[in-house]
């Protein structure tokens, strides 16, 4: 992972270039509607918005690049159909940004895209699906102490605890 800081600006992007070559499955059908004919740009742990081109064809987009960023917090995949690759020399050039004074850019893998998949699908519930059940759950929690305290004012814990409860629910 690479870490650039500045704290001058209020956005910070770093261009990221590379290249890889790319070994064509001759067993494997030619059109580029099946599954197995796409390969990916996956990044597992992305906290900033990211724009991806290959061989100068932006194959997907992760977020603005404007005022005000929303930051996302999730794993992204970006397929495209191996049409445009070639066998060897296959630019990836990577837009990152982000709305703070430090981004950190971390590991990023190209390849077919099956691949990727469950991996994708893991990072989507542990870092989407997860939190949203426990904030779900806190607010019904909340609900509940509120709904106790209503009935018992005199124990003013249940308020308090019911307060916090919903606040700390909203901050995440």
């Amino acid at each position: 992972p690479v870490r650039i800081y500045n704290p001058q600006r209020k956005v910070v992007t770093a261009w990221l270039r590379s290249t890889f070559d790319y070994t064509p499955d001759r067993t494997e059908s030619i059109s580029p509607d099946t599954d197995r004919d796409r390969w990916a740009v996956f990044l597992p742990r992305c906290f900033c918005n990211v724009d991806v081109w290959i061989n100068n064809v932006k194959v997907g987009s992760g977020g603005a690049f404007t005022l005000p960023m929303p930051q996302y917090r999730r794993p992204l995949i970006f397929d495209f159909p191996t049409a445009i690759l070639q066998e060897t020399d296959n630019q990836i050039v990577m837009r990152f940004g982000r709305e703070s004074t430090v981004l950190r850019l971390t590991r990023t893998y190209v390849g077919p895209r099956t691949g990727f998949v469950p991996t994708y699908n893991h990072g989507w519930l542990m870092l989407y699906w997860i939190p949203l059940v426990i904030f779900g759950f806190m607010v019904v929690l909340s609900m509940i102490m509120g709904l106790l305290w209503l009935q018992r004012r005199d124990e003013r814990a249940y308020g308090w605890y019911a307060l916090m409860l919903l606040f700390w629910s909203i901050h995440h």
